[in-house]
């Protein structure tokens, strides 16, 4: 597919295009089954051009089955939903349950895991406060496909089952996402930045916004888990901006007439 975005953002990266499928791609990069990774890594190598293929076997970690829409995948966390609402706040290692899966975790996991699992990510103050976010906030999903995939956006045809589109952005791509999201429809409000992991912000964040008559884009890779997964291979102050593909075909068809065709925008843009 060609797209007009592109060129007028002058992307760095190629836009990557979120497919539901339920066959596997043969040349495509995937973890091996039980290989923990960062689904972060498998988005970036397909904003370079290569396409990507997640399952249920080979989603990498926890918050990338959840991300992708592979059901609560939290529950099977050591030590379940209580230890994982205790893994994203303040830590397994006072209770008597943490201590114990400790033990059984040393020297199977690598130490940035163990000593998360001791101490907390404490992106959240409390357990209870993680709770709810999975509870009440994460629209967590489970697709009725076998595989997600990560295609470069200028690869994709037709027959692709598009679900969204997602920019790998600098901070002033940024600031032309967030206009044009804007620029065609009522309101200031059309674009969020809700905290979450980065693969969902991506995945079950956009799918949700599909739902929407009125869909917003999604900014994301503000996870700092993510961001440092990725601090050396990707170069840069980047960040996501993912939109339905629907909302995605409306920007491409209201870019021409906008300020992306001003010479505000094309100085701002040019080296």
């Amino acid at each position: 597919m060609q797209y007009k975005l592109k060129d007028y953002l002058k992307l760095d990266y190629d836009a990557v295009a979120l497919t539901f499928s339920n066959e596997k791609i043969d040349n495509a990069i995937s973890f091996k089954e039980g290989k923990y990774g960062c689904i972060m890594y498998l988005f970036v190598s397909a904003a370079r051009g290569k396409i990507t293929q997640i399952s249920r076997e080979t989603f990498g970690c926890w918050g990338g089955a959840v991300g992708l829409g592979f059901g609560n995948y939290y529950t099977k966390f050591p030590g379940g939903l209580d230890c994982f609402y205790s893994f994203l706040s303040n830590g397994n290692k006072n209770s008597d349950k943490g201590k114990n899966i400790l033990k059984n975790l040393e020297g199977k996991v690598n130490e940035s895991l163990y000593e998360k699992f001791a101490n907390g990510e404490r992106l959240k103050k409390t357990p209870e406060l993680v709770k709810t976010f999975v509870e009440k906030d994460l629209p967590i999903t489970d697709i009725y496909f076998k595989f997600v995939t990560f295609k470069p956006l200028s690869l994709t045809e037709g027959s692709d089952n598009i679900k969204s589109v997602s920019f790998l952005v600098n901070h002033d791509q940024l600031s032309a996402l967030i206009i044009l999201s804007n620029y065609f429809r009522d309101g200031l409000n059309n674009v969020i930045a809700p905290q979450a992991a980065a693969c969902q912000q991506i995945g079950i964040l956009t799918y949700k916004e599909d739902e929407s008559e009125n869909p917003r884009a999604v900014i994301g890779l503000t996870d700092i888990s993510a961001r440092l997964n990725l601090k050396h291979s990707l170069k840069g102050g980047y960040l996501t901006v993912s939109m339905p593909y629907k909302l995605f075909l409306k920007m491409e068809e209201n870019a021409d007439e906008s300020f992306l065709n001003t010479p505000t925008w094309n100085k701002l843009i040019s080296n």
